[in-house]
């Protein structure tokens, strides 16, 4: 009976083994500076684009807009890039959101404010954004945005007069405000920061550190994680 057992190899063969395992240790070791080298690379990548994120944002334009809630003295800032025709931004706004605003936006420990970034291929989700800040403009921008993600399915004027009339809005300066060119503009001006900031998706988030006028340590998270998720990172930030 023929068996493949090291008895039965040949002396040469036997060292053969042995040389190609100290080749096999020699490209780990390679491997590993490598991977050494990379890591530290992308190290260098994020703390530029960190970087250049910082000197992109500055806190007084961005606060000024109707979706801005909590403490002013807020430590951490956290910013929404939403779009409501998006599932992902509904799924955040109807299982996450609520809890954060409880435990740390009406704590005074976050001050949030959202941002309109309409993808392309959502046709509804620029309208919708205006019924909302224009809701915004009468104090009522969070009950709006809550019933449209809410009825994401009916995205039409007809619907936002109806919210509109449910929370108790003068109706007339609603309507005027739909047809406002200042409210294309404050969501042009939206997008354009999340093309500034690299936002390719829907919902992303940056929370960072106040400090002045500017944000430090700044984390950019894409994507409608849990509240676990979130409560987390603010947690570790705070």
């Amino acid at each position: 009976m023929y068996t493949c057992t090291i008895q039965a190899a040949e002396t040469w063969e036997i060292e053969e083994i042995f040389t190609q395992i100290a080749e096999l240790r020699r490209d780990n070791q390679a491997l590993r500076k490598e991977l050494s080298a990379l890591k530290q690379e992308f190290f260098n990548l994020k703390q530029t684009q960190s970087s250049d994120i910082q000197s992109k944002i500055d806190l007084k334009e961005v606060f000024d807009t109707v979706s801005t809630i909590g403490n002013e003295d807020a430590q951490l800032v956290m910013m929404e890039f939403t779009d409501f025709q998006c599932p992902y931004c509904k799924k955040f706004e109807m299982k996450t959101f609520a809890k954060l605003r409880e435990n740390f936006i009406d704590t005074g420990k976050v001050q949030y404010v959202v941002k309109d970034f309409p993808l392309g291929f959502h046709g509804l989700a620029t309208s919708a954004a205006i019924a909302a800040n224009c809701a915004g403009e009468q104090e009522n921008y969070w009950g709006m945005r809550h019933l449209i993600f809410e009825n994401q399915r009916k995205l039409n004027k007809e619907q936002y007069l109806q919210y509109a009339d449910k929370l108790n809005l003068e109706q007339k300066e609603f309507k005027y405000c739909l047809e406002s060119r200042w409210q294309h503009k404050k969501i042009t001006q939206d997008v354009e920061l999340a093309d500034r900031l690299g936002i390719k998706s829907t919902p992303s988030f940056l929370i960072g550190r106040k400090v002045g006028n500017k944000l430090k340590d700044i984390k950019v998270i894409a994507g409608a994680h849990s509240y676990q998720n979130f409560a987390r990172l603010l947690n570790k930030f705070l």
